[in-house]
Order: C-alpha cells, then structure tokens, then sequence
C-alpha cells in the first residue's frame, strides 16, 4: 500500500510540474501570436499608407518600404516560433494525459486495496462480535444451568460433574480449578524443624539412598521457604515413612506440613469431549 501511495505522489508532482510548464508555453504561444498579429496590422497598414505616397522618398516612407521588405522574413519566424511552442504544448498535453491515465490506475488500484482491506476488517470485526456474543452466552448458561450442579447442598463444590448425551456420545465435564497452598505459621514451623535437623545432622547411619534422598527433596522444599508453591517435591516428602527416633524433626516437620495445607476453589471451567461410538475413546473438543 505505502509502494502505490508513494507512486501517487510522485505522479501527482509530476502532474504539477507538467500544468505549470503547459501554462508557460501557453503564455509563451500567446504572446508570439499576438506579436504576429500586431506586426501584420502594422505590415498591412504600411502597406495601405505606401499606395499613397508611392512617389515619395522620404525618411518615414523607406522605413515603410523596410518593413513591406522584412515582413514575409518576420512573419515567417515568428509563425516558426509559434509553432515551436505548439509542438512543444502538444507534448506536455500528451504527457498530461499519460500521467493522469497512470494516476487513474493507481488510484483505482489503491481503491481497490482500500475496499478489500475495509472487507477483511469488517468481516474480522463481525466474526469477533459473533464470538464475543457466543461466549457471554456460553457463559450466562454455564453459570446459571451448568455450574450450579458443582455445588453440594451443604454449599462446599464438587470437583466436577459430568453430564452425557442420551446416545452417549458426547459429553460435558464440568470442573472448578483448586489452588493448594500452606498455612503461613504452621509453614514456618514446620521449616525451623527441617532447619534443625540440618543443624543437627548428627544422625545414627541410615542408607546412603535414603539419605540423600531426604536431603534433595528437602532442598527442594525449602526452595522459596514459606511462600512456596505446593508441588511433587512436597508430596514426596509427605508421603516418606519416617522414623522418629532418627528423623524427630523431619516427622514434625511433616505433621505442621499436612496440617497446614489449604487448598482453595476458585474459578469454574467446562470441557467437551466426542466419540464415533460407545467403544471408542473421548476425544476433547477444542472450544477455542
């Protein structure tokens, strides 16, 4: 588009600078014209004044005998000059006409780009509204008919409900996202055990696996302390079966850790699956 913009202007200044010269020529010609058609009245009246005084010889009546005698070689330069500019009108004229037949294309051309790139806007524009107003529908139904069954009677959620098609091929799954996280005090207890336990680290001599094993997932658990993201390391640790006479502050550690998990409910979502038939796998559908 900035390629044919581009193009335009240069033929528009081309266009200018071709009327301004054209202008020119014009005054130019016109002036020559009339320098003809005045030296011609005169021609013509000296002519008329010399069949009078054809017998006399004064000054003023050979300057009149000169300019019969001059006149066809005047006239014939100046018609040549006229001329000369004419032919010179007609090729500005005709480069005229070539520039705006250039800046008629160029312009239909950007026309043309304007009105497809205006017909891909709108369309885009249009698809989005459609899918705008599709989705807040989706949602309005969701919240009112799908995601109230998420809600058991004594108003804590289930982790999803499932609703099938008679011919049970399709199938709507509806879903809450749970964050888990700990306790903030019981996490930090739970940290100044472990940091004992490393303090201590005066341990009876267990297996070398196991030890280090203990060591890595507690490294990984201490990563960011008590603002730590509840993850697999921290499961595995959880689930170690821990003796307290060797490991007493590791299995508190534990204790503050279970029983400082939260976990939170926050924000409903639904997923779609397909099948061919009965016996075949869900397929997800995608929604987006």
């Amino acid at each position: 588009m900035s390629g044919k913009l581009t193009a335009i202007q240069k033929n528009e200044k081309l266009k200018k600078r071709l009327q301004q010269q054209l202008e020119k020529l014009a005054v130019q010609e016109k002036v020559v014209v009339e320098r003809w058609k005045k030296a011609y009245h005169y021609y013509m009246k000296v002519t008329s004044q010399l069949e009078k005084k054809r017998h006399s010889n004064s000054k003023k009546v050979e300057r009149m005998w000169a300019t019969v005698i001059a006149w066809p070689a005047e006239s014939g330069r100046l018609t040549r000059q006229r001329d000369t500019l004419r032919a010179q009108i007609d090729v500005v004229r005709q480069q005229l006409t070539a520039c705006d037949l250039q800046l008629l294309q160029l312009e239909n051309t950007v026309a043309q780009l304007h009105q497809k790139n205006d017909a891909i806007v709108d369309r885009v524009f249009a698809l989005n509204d459609e899918v705008v107003k599709a989705v807040r529908s989706r949602n309005v139904y969701l919240m009112s008919q799908v995601f109230t069954y998420l809600r058991k009677p004594d108003g804590t959620l289930h982790r999803q409900v499932s609703f099938m098609s008679s011919n049970q091929l399709r199938k709507v799954t509806a879903m809450v996202n749970t964050i888990s996280y700990l306790e903030a005090s019981l996490a930090e207890m739970a940290e100044e055990e472990i940091n004992k336990f490393f303090g201590r680290y005066q341990v009876p001599q267990v297996a070398d696996s196991l030890m280090a094993s203990i060591t890595e997932l507690l490294k990984n658990v201490l990563t960011s302390k008590r603002t730590f993201q509840v993850g697999q390391s921290l499961y595995e640790f959880l689930t170690l079966n821990l003796d307290s006479q060797i490991f007493p502050e590791l299995v508190r550690a534990q204790e503050y850790l279970k029983a400082g998990l939260r976990s939170k409910k926050t924000t409903s979502y639904i997923r779609i699956y397909s099948r061919p038939t009965v016996t075949d796998k869900w397929q997800l559908v995608p929604q987006s």
